[in-house]
């Protein structure tokens, strides 16, 4: 099947990989992907979790969905309760058990690399890897289709704050079931949403392929590893190579536990490069509905739940919005509708604060990340507050 989706080359992202920091990243490649690769790459767009989609299927028999997922909790501690249900057994055995590949020192150092990204990295994820990928209409389409679009954009954005901020908790991997737990949820929720989309007869997999599919799964991925990693940098970070190591390590640990393909999994830098080059190469321009999620994203701190003073409200839109110019290019902006910050210094304030705190931290790494993580915990706490917990409210 020929889908729709794929417009080759791009007028949406294509203009990235000609700035300086992308094309510096793509001449370090052996070769780039030509358009055969490309074109082969697009079966992924039909590819889908088949297991987390069967486990679905067998446990809304038996339970509610909010039943489901306490179910699926408990059984995390106890697999025997699952015996009853094949499909959710194997799926509870496979994320019990780390591939032989996996080592959880690295991941602890990916993790504590994020940790010491405090506000920066949030910064990072909200107005670079997310805002920019509403530029794609296609990959927006499942959030139109579960009603997403008309959903409180603060608590989207406070349920993916929480699952972040619970993934790179120091040692999770190490705690038994628990960093399971935390993926596993969202790997179903994903999955519920694609088992209700494809039962909406307006869902044309023809044109976007399956609703949250292999290859989009895959770029979310990105958006949390590679691009987030590169929007630090922007910003004056300096990884270590165990840092970056260890960040890929993590990231590809939770993908195969998302139930991404291994293949789509990068290793490093280089392989990560590659994948987002050929997927950001065949994306459809933004449309109305990405417009909509970018102007709901933007609005955030206008909502009535968001707390805090008129002042702070409008700093922290106007902060945001800075953000947005200073990581995306003027075309995305133009074409996501985003307006001109009248505060665009904050991105540069940031860079001076990155410096600073690497001086006033360079013989101290671990007070840099205790202090760092404390004000991340405090966002959590605050959009928790503001929007409810994940899967609630």
């Amino acid at each position: 099947m020929e889908l729709e989706r794929i417009q080759y080359p791009t007028q949406s992202f294509n203009h990235y990989w000609e700035q300086p920091q992308w094309k510096s990243e793509l001449i370090k490649l052996a070769e780039i992907p030509d358009k055969e690769e490309i074109f082969a790459f697009s079966k992924y767009y039909l590819k889908s979790d088949e297991l987390a989609e069967a486990v679905i299927k067998e446990l809304m028999a038996s339970f509610s969905h909010a039943e489901l997922f306490s179910f699926v909790d408990k059984a995390l501690a106890q697999p025997e309760l699952a015996k009853e249900y094949p499909y959710t057994s194997q799926l509870l055995k496979e994320c019990l058990v780390f591939p032989e590949w996996v080592d959880v020192d690295k991941l602890e150092d990916g993790a504590s690399f994020a940790r010491k990204s405090g506000v920066l990295g949030l910064l990072v994820l909200r107005n670079f890897s997310l805002m920019g990928g509403y530029e794609s209409a296609a990959v927006n389409k499942p959030l139109v289709f579960t009603s997403e679009l008309k959903k409180v954009a603060g608590k989207r954005i406070s349920e993916t704050t929480e699952f972040w901020v619970n993934v790179i908790e120091e040692n999770l991997f190490k705690s038994g079931t628990k960093g399971a737990a935390v993926i596993l949820k969202v790997r179903l929720v994903h999955a519920m949403a694609r088992y209700y989309v494809l039962k909406n007869p307006e869902w044309n997999s023809n044109a976007w392929g399956l609703p949250i599919n292999a290859a989009d799964l895959m770029a979310t991925n990105l958006g949390f590893s590679l691009l987030f990693m590169k929007g630090l940098e922007k910003l004056g970070f300096e990884l270590s190579e165990k840092e970056e190591e260890g960040f890929f390590h993590l990231w590809r640990f939770i993908g195969h536990y998302q139930g991404i393909p291994s293949e789509l999994l990068p290793l490093n830098r280089k392989e990560a490069v590659r994948l987002l080059y050929i997927w950001t190469m065949t994306q459809p321009e933004g449309d109305a509905d990405s417009i909509a999620l970018a102007k709901s994203l933007l609005n955030i701190p206008k909502e009535p739940q968001f707390s805090g003073t008129k002042f702070q409200k409008w700093l922290i839109y106007e902060a945001n919005l800075s953000f947005n110019q200073f990581f995306l290019s003027r075309n995305s902006c133009r074409n996501l509708g985003l307006p001109k910050s009248r505060l665009p210094f904050f991105p540069y304030i940031s860079k001076m604060m990155v410096k600073i705190l690497a001086f006033r931290y360079r013989n101290n790494r671990a007070e840099w990340v205790k202090k760092a993580r404390e004000i991340q915990m405090e966002i959590k706490e605050k959009a928790m507050k503001d929007y409810g917990s994940l899967g609630k409210r």
